[in-house]
């Protein structure tokens, strides 16, 4: 959140619901990737609404979760199947080159983790899911 603009910070609402559950992780590259999904869901948001990062425990499979939420307009369908890939951009006319998302997916498969989208369940949003292995 620190990486966040001094203003986009206060939108950013913290749900922690674990403080038990840990993970092996590059602390560099998960950085990355949880900064890569803050700055799109502030970019892609009304300038009014929160962003939510939640922290949670999986039991199946064992990990760690952390979901960033937003009240955008949400993802194309059309676009969801190559959401991840290199390039793959939505027709919102902000700028960038369709490479977030693929650099979030690869750090969690070097963590051997996982990350997806889904919309979100009561009106219109994403929500990005970050799944890591729990640590042994």
């Amino acid at each position: 959140i620190g990486d966040m603009p001094a203003e986009a910070r206060a939108r950013i609402d913290v749900d922690r619901q674990t403080s038990t559950r840990t993970a092996s992780m590059d602390l560099g590259l998960m950085r990355l990737a949880l900064r890569n999904l803050l700055a799109n869901a502030l970019a892609y948001s009304p300038p009014e609404s929160p962003v939510t990062l939640r922290v949670s425990d999986s039991d199946e499979p064992l990990g760690l979760v952390f979901e960033v939420a937003d009240r955008g307009q949400g993802v194309d369908p059309l676009l969801a199947p190559q959401l991840f890939e290199r390039g793959a951009r939505g027709g919102h006319g902000l700028p960038g080159h369709g490479l977030g998302l693929y650099v979030v997916r690869q750090i969690m498969r070097r963590h051997g983790g996982q990350a997806s989208w889904r919309p979100q369940e009561n009106g219109p949003g994403s929500v990005f899911r970050l799944w890591l292995p729990a640590a042994a």
